[in-house]
């Protein structure tokens, strides 16, 4: 009798729990994850016709995936174990190939110990957009910014297509050209330029080894690419003291699943003028850490790209005090958190939007028409990689 007794109870716990769990899930999702640094997956609305082709089933799967409390802590940890055994049996393979690609489930390797994503090509069916090619996801971006800049004709329009491991083979030296057949494509109002990976060499000294974004080296570069870019017409800021931060795993380890690969972050200090924030229409003293590091100031224990220089917000705005100069909207993505404050000196006021989190944290759909003219803002600035290109959250045209 107590056995049942108890076996009830746990049977009562254990839907109770679920219940609550499912209910956080439901009526309180979250709109990001924070472990793979990106959008989270939400429960979809049901219909006939998703439920007949099997898109609600699997999108469920990937909500219950982001949503599910402790789902990240979850997935780590399993990381951390399979880590393990996948650095023991991959040492010798990389020994006797450093030059070649290297494939182990989601893990890929070149160079020996660079973490890099599969080579993309324009026939390449995109995770970003289901069953269309990167070839015809560029087809759609370049006629949603065509409207953009035909109803904004007043203003002035850049465009920066960052390269990475996605857009070229190593082994072969064979590239994507997304960017050249994006271009082709854009009207005469984009003035454009590409961040270039012409081979492996300037990959590894430009990019972190275990996380998809640039690193303090890359990051000056594309800085000192948009300054030309954009026509500013005062001199770049010269990078100061190069201080080495603390070791990290970046965004490829735990996309690949081998948790506890760490590398050295290094940073730049640079002499910036006097800026205030204003993150999701909140005033915050700063953004990200990167000050910190620089200052007397008690240093974090751990650290990342995103804590460095400042996470994916729906809209950061960085003020000056030079009022007589011009104001730029740059519509983007985790590649610009590197080099907002940088661009921001030049200008009175910088705004940034990741369209991504934009209606979630500003509570409003986002008209590029409507906020240029509330902001006064003359220029425009795109920039991202090739995923930023294809995603259709990124589009900002209007109908």
């Amino acid at each position: 009798m107590p056995r049942k007794i108890i076996n009830t109870i746990f049977i009562f716990l254990f839907f109770g729990i679920s219940c609550v769990y499912m209910s956080f899930a439901l009526l309180s999702p979250k709109d990001k994850n924070e472990y793979e640094n990106r959008k989270a997956d939400k429960f979809p609305i049901i219909s006939w016709n998703s439920v007949i082709d099997g898109s609600f089933q699997d999108s469920v799967e990937k909500a219950f995936n982001d949503q599910i409390p402790f789902a990240e802590d979850m997935k780590k940890n399993y990381n951390l174990i399979s880590s393990a055994f996948k650095d023991s049996f991959l040492k010798k393979q990389l020994e006797e190939n450093p030059f070649r690609y290297f494939d182990y489930n989601n893990l890929r390797l070149f160079g020996s110990d660079h973490i890099v994503f599969w080579t993309l090509t324009l026939d390449t069916i995109s995770d970003t957009d289901e069953n269309l090619t990167v070839r015809e996801l560029l087809d759609k971006k370049a006629k949603n910014l065509n409207v953009a800049v035909k109803k904004n004709r007043d203003a002035d329009f850049y465009l920066y297509f960052i390269e990475k491991d996605t857009d070229i083979d190593f082994e072969t030296g064979e590239k994507l050209g997304a960017y050249e057949y994006l271009k082709d494509r854009l009207s005469k109002g984009y003035k454009c330029a590409k961040y270039e990976i012409s081979d492996y060499e300037t990959f590894r000294e430009n990019f972190y080894l275990t996380d998809h974004h640039w690193n303090h080296k890359g990051a000056y570069k594309g800085y000192l690419e948009l300054h030309k870019l954009l026509d500013i017409d005062e001199p770049a800021i010269v990078p100061g003291e190069e201080k080495e931060i603390l070791e990290f795993s970046g965004s490829k380890v735990k996309f690949a699943g081998v948790e506890g690969k760490k590398e050295m972050m290094y940073a730049y200090d640079y002499d910036l003028p006097r800026m205030d924030f204003v993150i999701n229409g909140i005033p915050k003293e700063n953004y990200g850490t990167e000050h910190i590091w620089f200052s007397d100031a008690e240093k974090p224990e751990t650290i990342s790209y995103s804590e460095f220089y400042g996470g994916d917000e729906g809209e950061i705005i960085i003020s000056t005090d030079a009022w007589y100069k011009d104001r730029l909207l740059i519509l983007g993505e985790s590649f610009d958190n590197s080099v907002l404050k940088l661009i921001a000196s030049h200008y009175s006021e910088v705004y940034a939007v990741d369209l991504r989190y934009y209606k979630a944290y500003m509570g409003k759909d986002f008209s590029i028409s409507e906020y240029l003219k509330e902001n006064n803002i003359g220029k425009v600035l795109l920039m991202g990689n090739v995923d930023y290109f294809t995603m259709s959250d990124f589009n900002i045209g209007e109908e």
